[in-house]
């Protein structure tokens, strides 16, 4: 072959080469741009309020008459409780900021506003609250010790945040239809899974914890008063239906 012919078939060798190098990068950006993103993890979902049966078994050490045990129920801002023995049981709507006690077998009930008025001073003052920050499981549910002070009780609970509670005082009144302690509690949207209560000088005077949390579906019936039930004093009754 003359050094002509060499050199143009060199010059066709290179062409050729450059041509495929081309080719093969052009296939790689074009697969490349084909090829789908990386799939992107979705946000958690926030966890759901709890909604359920709460069960709370009641140590008495002062003849408070406390009810052996209580069973809550619990939706959203909604909560119904009595005592084992009770004839009496409490509907209460956090939100709505009103109450009801209901005697089932005399098919009469009572009203409360939980509000205090605007225009008048709480009948008590705040109890205070100290956040520990300790943290533990009662019957199965995360709660974070705090105690509650309110100059002449002190009540050490196991709250659990987000889980409305109400407890309605013995001698109830609007404007003032909690103990203070219990109304802390539901300013703060917590139940406390586990409570003891001591006096100014410091003795045990009950103490309470939740042995069962059952979430499940609650029906909206559970927390209507019966339209067939009339208004009546309940102030007797009350006396064995709640926590001192």
């Amino acid at each position: 072959m003359t050094r002509f012919g060499m050199i143009v078939a060199y010059a066709v060798a290179l062409t050729a080469c450059n041509h495929d190098s081309r080719s093969a990068s052009g296939g790689v950006a074009s697969a490349a741009a084909s090829s789908p993103p990386p799939p992107v993890a979705a946000p958690a979902a926030p966890a759901k309020p709890f909604e359920g049966e709460i069960v709370v078994t009641v140590k008495d050490e002062s003849a408070t008459h406390a009810p052996s045990s209580i069973t809550f129920d619990v939706k959203g801002d909604k909560v119904r409780y009595g005592g084992a023995t009770s004839n009496v049981h409490t509907i209460a709507n956090v939100a709505g900021q009103f109450a009801y006690a209901v005697n089932d077998s005399r098919r009469v009930f009572a009203n409360f506003d939980t509000n205090s008025p605007p225009t008048k001073a709480p009948a008590a003052p705040e109890a205070k609250v100290t956040k520990t920050g300790r943290s533990e499981k009662v019957a199965g549910l995360p709660c974070d010790d705090w105690s509650i002070d309110d100059g002449t009780e002190k009540v050490d609970v196991c709250a659990a945040k987000g889980i409305a509670f109400f407890d309605l005082a013995k001698a109830p009144r609007s404007g003032d239809a909690e103990p203070t302690w219990a109304a802390a509690m539901t300013r703060e949207k917590a139940f406390p899974l586990r409570i003891v209560a001591h006096d100014k000088a410091g003795k045990e005077e009950y103490r309470a914890e939740a042995t069962k949390a059952d979430a499940r579906a609650v029906a909206d019936s559970v927390f209507e008063v019966p339209a067939a039930f009339n208004h009546g004093d309940l102030t007797a009754d009350m006396r064995t239906a709640s926590l001192p």
